[in-house]
């Protein structure tokens, strides 16, 4: 018996398979990085926009509501607002204007917590980090921030939001073009990576 050439298995070789895979890996390891801040970016993106949407909705539902109406991290086990605004948060009706949550309030809205290892803090002047709105759609407080810090602590990634007396918000930006925005008086965000 004779064989010919198309009898023959045309599979690749060992070191044509390890060469392949070498150069998989190479590419691989180029992208990687810039996969893994592209990701972080859109995650802090979302982050920032979650947090403005519910300061809005929090004002919006206080005017449409005709009451004060909180928004706040919330601390389950002691059933308190809690100063970390990277754990779940929690919209209420604040009947009685006291900034807590109690018979005479009504919960109106939870949202999860940030992205494991982010850090948000926020400073509402007047009524520590709890954000109340009154039924005019004002900030009990005069004005505050809300800054969003990514895992990394990468600032270029981080964001902040500015909140007016009027209850309205805006979103930090990067007015120098250096890749990270500034806070309202014109300074980088600076942002500490915690482990």
């Amino acid at each position: 018996m004779i064989l010919t050439l198309a009898d023959k298995s045309h599979g690749l070789t060992l070191t044509e398979c390890l060469v392949t895979m070498a150069v998989i890996a190479i590419l691989i390891s180029q992208i990687m990085p810039d996969f893994t801040e592209l990701m972080e970016r859109q995650e802090s993106r979302m982050s920032i926009r979650q947090l403005a949407f519910e300061l809005t909705l929090t004002r919006n539902t206080a005017i449409s509501r005709q009451s004060t109406v909180t928004l706040c991290p919330w601390n389950r086990a002691t059933k308190t607002c809690a100063e970390d605004w990277s754990r779940e948060r929690l919209m209420f009706v604040d009947a009685d204007e006291d900034g807590r949550l109690d018979s005479k309030d009504n919960e109106i809205r939870w949202w999860p917590a940030m992205p494991e290892g982010s850090r948000v803090t926020a400073k509402f002047f007047g009524t520590r980090s709890q954000f109340s709105v009154t039924a005019r759609g004002m900030a009990r407080a005069r004005n505050g921030t809300v800054l969003y810090c990514p895992p990394s602590g990468d600032p270029r990634h981080a964001g902040q939001i500015i909140v007016s007396l009027t209850g309205r918000t805006r979103l930090a930006r990067d007015t120098d073009k250096n890749g990270i925005p500034e806070d309202s008086g014109g300074r980088d965000l600076v942002c500490v990576k915690t482990d």
